[in-house]
């Protein structure tokens, strides 16, 4: 029984040093999970601030009372720069146009890293609109 358990360890212990093992970073690959995210350059608060500034509520949006979430999904390349911006869940009425140009005009980021490389990273912000 000790050895069973002995073998059940040592297995455990190899099984977890093969997951960490450092695996090469692609420079084409998109990732969706880094050590370090991406982030704007300016502060979060100040970054979302930005966003409500340049979010216009569409007149038929209102006239229609459409609330709710748009989510935006974008690549924050090497250089910091929003890339392949498109709405992947939206409420309509012009709101999801309005979100997309907003998130392209907000701001460069800092990169993301994986593994102390800077990478390509994808994100998704909701943009929230309420009446």
């Amino acid at each position: 029984m000790k050895n069973l358990l002995t073998i059940t360890f040592v297995l455990i212990i190899t099984f977890c040093q093969a997951q960490t093992t450092k695996f090469e970073i692609d420079d084409n690959t998109t990732y969706t999970e880094v050590t370090e995210p991406a982030t704007p350059i300016l502060p979060m608060n100040e970054y979302y601030q930005g966003i409500g500034n340049l979010v216009k509520y569409p007149k038929q949006a209102k006239e229609d009372g459409i609330v709710g979430k748009v989510f935006i999904e974008f690549v924050v390349n090497k250089k910091g720069k929003v890339t392949d911006a498109k709405v992947i869940k939206g409420i309509g009425a012009g709101c999801d146009e309005i979100a997309l140009e907003a998130v392209k005009n907000a701001g460069d980021w800092n990169p993301g890293k994986l593994n102390g490389k800077i990478v390509k990273q994808k994100m998704v912000i909701p943009i929230n609109f309420a009446l």
